[in-house]
């Protein structure tokens, strides 16, 4: 379990939805990763105690994203990969 400093302190920031009509009582953070030919977004919503994976999307060639996972990855998967000075 990640603590919200913790992300926020490798690069997360809170997330509030544009359309007001889709915002609820969940806390979210949300960040964007660039890579070589292209980029993450990762949103992950507070549940229960507990960071989980509300999106996760990656824009660019699908070579490159198979390059960084091979399957769908868990959000310590995510943090190892994509930031690896968080340690």
């Amino acid at each position: 379990m990640y603590s919200e400093d913790y992300l926020k302190r490798i690069g997360f920031t809170e997330f509030d939805h544009l359309d007001k009509s889709k915002r609820d009582s969940f806390k979210r953070l949300v960040s964007v990763v660039f890579v070589e030919k292209g980029c993450f977004t990762i949103r992950l919503i507070l549940k229960d105690g507990n960071w989980d994976i509300e999106k996760f999307l990656f824009e660019g060639d699908e070579i490159v994203y198979q390059s960084y996972f091979k399957n769908t990855p868990d959000l310590s998967s995510i943090i190892e990969v994509l930031f690896p000075y968080s340690g």
